[in-house]
């Protein structure tokens, strides 16, 4: 049986221009992979932050895993870490031709280097995976023809478990595959039994003590919103949720061996739901944990201060809203309650009762249909005034993106104005559009006029989830959330960027320390 080895990296955890740079994280993905590999009895070794590994670091990685080249193994590579949003930094250039196919980053020949080293130095089985193969799977296989062995999109650990030479059933592969490029492309099934869909991490993988941690609680969305591109939409509303004997094990399992007690939770929604935030505070009151998290936290579903309080005794710390917009006509479009009064109203409810003891950060979509410039602008007005601070902590403009068959994907979307909430948009490209409301060019102007107003601040959207990302580098998560209700001022970008240097150092001595 070969073994599996597993290279996860992350990026752009902030949402500003200069956000390249490496930050220290163990992404909920990779931790769920291996969990479910070694459940099947595979060894497994996961390595984090694996860009900032040299080649010649590598050398010696891969030489100790196969035991000086007598085992084979099989190399899995996460594809989240080549851009977690469009647009920056590299294109991949094809006959010295930019193409926007596909986003690459400055890292591609770092990649490309040590797929060539396992493949051909190590015969190591070399598999990409990850949430961007599923969008640019055609570019993928003409740019890696060589370098990497197969494809997988969307779950893959029973494929990856046959790849290891583990007979995972009779019904292993169920046929799900096909031929790009010359190459195999595993088609897994986006969702399956989620009862056990743990991230739990073994001492092996360099844990430190009261280090943030990634899981999830639920995967898919209830929801169906027009603007998304997320492949999971529309789901039944207690489909796919973790077990709670599968959470509690999994949290225990970690406060005692590591400590842990901050978590971010990469649900689509944490509260869809009330079941997954009952489950939270049965846990936190058994084992008597502060259990505190971020994620998203739907607001237009928070209808009573009951369920406000339900969240806030979960230990919710961190809410990321998707509130994208304050314009009422806009709802009926994307399907989802833009009511910028009733949206306030929920927004001063929650911070009575969450009072300085969370901060709310929220995403803006600008260009959506109806969206003028001037409800834009007044948007801004009321983010900026006293009561706007107040209440959102945090927010960042997106531009509007215009994906393939995006209104119509499902049934939901089909039937909805129309047929296409889109279809007084002209598509130039997958970024340029014009609208009976604006351009794509004049929309994106205001978004960066009004992004600016946080121009020293790190986070900006994801302020929600950079709570547990600092907690992990000594800045504690309550001590962050009275610094940000304070209004003080914001982390120093070196003072970030040093202590992330730091914590991958430690990071990178162990593991090679281990070899």
């Amino acid at each position: 049986m070969k073994k599996v080895l597993i290279l996860c990296d992350t990026r752009n955890i902030g949402s500003v221009e200069e956000s390249d740079f490496p930050v220290f994280t163990k992404n909920s993905g990779g931790l769920r992979l291996s969990y479910q590999l070694r459940k099947k009895q595979i060894e497994v070794k996961t390595l984090y932050n694996f860009l900032e590994f040299s080649l010649h670091e590598f050398d010696n990685i891969f030489n100790s895993f196969s035991n000086n080249k007598k085992e084979e193994f099989v190399l899995c590579i996460s594809t989240s870490f080549i851009s977690s949003e469009f647009g920056r930094g590299k294109f991949f250039k094809s006959n010295n031709k930019p193409t926007d196919e596909l986003f690459l980053g400055d890292n591609f020949d770092k990649v490309l280097n040590v797929c060539r080293l396992a493949k051909f130095k190590y015969n190591a089985t070399v598999v990409f995976g990850g949430w961007l193969v599923s969008y640019l799977l055609n570019p993928y296989t003409k740019i890696f023809n060589k370098e990497v062995d197969v494809f997988v999109v969307n779950d893959g650990s029973d494929i990856i478990a046959k790849l290891a030479g583990y007979n995972i059933s009779s019904n292993e592969l169920n046929g799900n595959f096909k031929t790009i490029n010359n190459k195999l492309i595993f088609n897994a099934n986006s969702i399956k039994d989620f009862t056990d869909q743990s991230s739990t991490p073994i001492l092996a993988d360099f844990i430190d003590d009261d280090e943030s941690l990634a899981t999830e609680l639920a995967t898919g969305c209830i929801f169906s919103c027009s603007f998304c591109n997320y492949g999971s939409l529309g789901k039944k509303k207690n489909e796919f949720v973790r077990s709670y004997e599968s959470l509690e094990k999994e949290i225990e399992h970690n406060y005692k061996n590591f400590g842990t007690r901050v978590y971010t939770f990469t649900d689509n929604m944490v509260n869809d739901y009330a079941l997954k935030l009952e489950y939270l505070i049965k846990i936190k009151e058994k084992f008597n944990i502060d259990l505190r998290w971020s994620g998203f936290v739907r607001l237009d579903t928070i209808k009573t201060p009951q369920q406000a309080q339900l969240l806030k005794d979960s230990g919710l710390a961190g809410a990321a809203l998707g509130i994208e917009s304050f314009t009422k006509t806009t709802g009926p479009y994307i399907g989802k309650m833009t009511d910028g009064e009733r949206l306030k109203d929920i927004l001063r409810m929650c911070r009575e009762i969450w009072k300085d003891d969370v901060i709310m950060a929220s995403s803006f979509i600008a260009g959506l249909p109806t969206e003028t410039h001037d409800s834009m602008n007044a948007t801004y007005e009321f983010l900026t005034s006293d009561e706007g601070r107040n209440l959102i902590d945090r927010y960042a403009f997106e531009l509007l993106r215009l994906y393939p068959n995006q209104g119509t994907k499902n049934e939901i979307n089909a039937k909805r104005m129309e047929g296409d909430p889109f279809k007084d948009f002209i598509k130039n490209d997958d970024i340029s559009w014009k609208s009976p409301w604006g351009t794509s060019e004049s929309f994106n102007e205001l978004k960066l006029k009004f992004n600016n107003f946080y121009k020293d601040e790190r986070f900006v959207q994801h302020a929600a989830f950079s709570l547990p990302v600092l907690h992990s580098l000594s800045i504690k998560i309550e001590d962050r959330i009275k610094q940000i209700r304070k209004k003080d001022k914001p982390i120093d970008v070196k003072v970030f960027v040093d202590l992330n240097s730091s914590k991958i150092k430690k990071y990178k001595d162990k593991v090679l320390n281990s070899l």
